[in-house]
């Protein structure tokens, strides 16, 4: 595969994100639901007729996601509670493991549901897994698959199967790699992409196409956003090699998302800056992988951008987490923004305590969705809020 050449960014423009209008006229609802476990949020997705499905992580006492059970919560377009169930992956996939990914998505048949897990400390012990049917009934359909490799960070369900992806552990590194499984979930196809001599970290956030191919947004350093940091977007397709765009070198960033909108362009996000004072980073970029503007985005000393869509040809919505400084003083946020990196409005709510798992965004037409741990100490375990993005 030839290698793209690296090219200098354009100078840093700053956002001064405080300064966008309040983001609550456009809530739609905010409905908190009571779970069956103790629940971190994990994946959404929406069908057609606007129902939606959350899917809950569970969490031990000291509030870490350590245990195989999964909860599956159905959600009426209006935002009111249909169903909620936990299914324990441990008894369906024995013997138990700790699951590392799940994707949700709706097809004709309904929602389905595709991850991966593995025992820690056993290398080959790695399976795939798949649920169908009712997945708040109280055994949904399972199919099981081996997986070949250990890492996987996120995933995304089409009509014709999934894509797992993450990092794989070389002898010499990390290399991107890519699992489509086909919907019968049988033997995978893996696709690895590698830059030489460099590290790979990819982007939590990947963009499904139409074709079923997907984007991922990876970042390539000695370290996770350090200095010597490059930058590609990468296109993954069943029976081609994977063909990267140079978004050239920017010192201590790390790529965290990509959303494409109808004409082609992009919206990189990503996080700049140290550990524990970091900020969002939003590039705006053509098709052609050239960079078109960059703006920051800062809601607190420790600034994170999890989730991005777009909305048509209109912009984007994004989601994340923000910290003051210690963690008593966390927060989840949304804003919408345009395709000139200008944010139209900001929603933020603080919460005591730790949010676990980043925010994950959601957009189906002109509805946008923030899910979350819960924001009210008082309140049940996940979080739902819906935006109009009509307007």
């Amino acid at each position: 595969m030839t290698r793209p050449t690296y090219r200098t960014a354009p100078l840093l423009l700053l956002l001064a994100s405080c300064g966008a209008p309040d983001g609550n006229r456009f809530v739609l609802f905010d409905n908190a639901y009571d779970t069956p476990g103790n629940e971190e949020s994990s994946a959404l997705a929406v069908a057609p007729n606007g129902e939606l499905l959350i899917v809950g992580k569970a969490k031990n006492d000291f509030g870490e996601p350590t245990t195989e059970d999964l909860t599956f919560v159905r959600v009426a377009k209006d935002g009111q509670q249909i169903a909620a169930r936990t299914t324990d992956l441990g008894n369906l996939l024995a013997p138990p493991k700790l699951e590392e990914t799940i994707c949700v998505g709706h097809r004709a048949a309904g929602f389905v549901a595709y991850g991966s897990l593995h025992t820690p400390g056993e290398r080959d012990s790695t399976r795939a897994f798949r649920l169908r049917g009712d997945l708040t009934a109280d055994k949904p359909a399972t199919d099981v698959g081996a997986l070949p490799v250990l890492s996987s960070y996120d995933g995304l369900v089409h009509d014709d199967g999934a894509w797992i992806f993450g990092c794989w552990s070389g002898d010499d590194g990390y290399r991107v790699h890519a699992l489509h499984f086909a919907s019968d979930l049988t033997a995978p196809t893996e696709i690895l992409h590698e830059h030489p001599g460099k590290n790979a970290y990819v982007g939590g956030t990947g963009q499904l196409r139409a074709d079923g191919s997907i984007l991922l947004a990876v970042s390539y350093g000695e370290r996770h956003g350090s200095v010597d940091s490059q930058h590609e977007i990468v296109h993954f397709k069943l029976g081609q090699e994977p063909r990267a765009i140079t978004l050239g070198a920017i010192a201590e960033v790390a790529l965290t998302g990509i959303a494409e909108l109808p004409n082609g362009n992009l919206l990189c996000t990503a996080s700049i800056g140290p550990f524990r004072d970091r900020r969002g980073l939003l590039i705006g970029c053509d098709k052609g992988g050239a960079i078109q503007w960059q703006k920051e985005v800062s809601l607190g000393k420790e600034t994170v951008i999890s989730g991005v869509g777009s909305i048509g040809d209109r912009g984007w919505l994004i989601g994340g987490s923000a910290y003051d400084g210690n963690n008593d003083a966390a927060s989840a946020w949304a804003a919408r923004v345009s395709t000139n990196g200008e944010l139209a409005w900001i929603w933020q709510r603080r919460r005591h305590g730790t949010l676990g798992n980043p925010p994950t965004v959601a957009v189906a037409g002109d509805r946008g969705y923030l899910l979350t741990q819960a924001l009210r100490n008082d309140s049940p375990d996940l979080n739902l809020i819906a935006f109009d993005l009509s307007k």
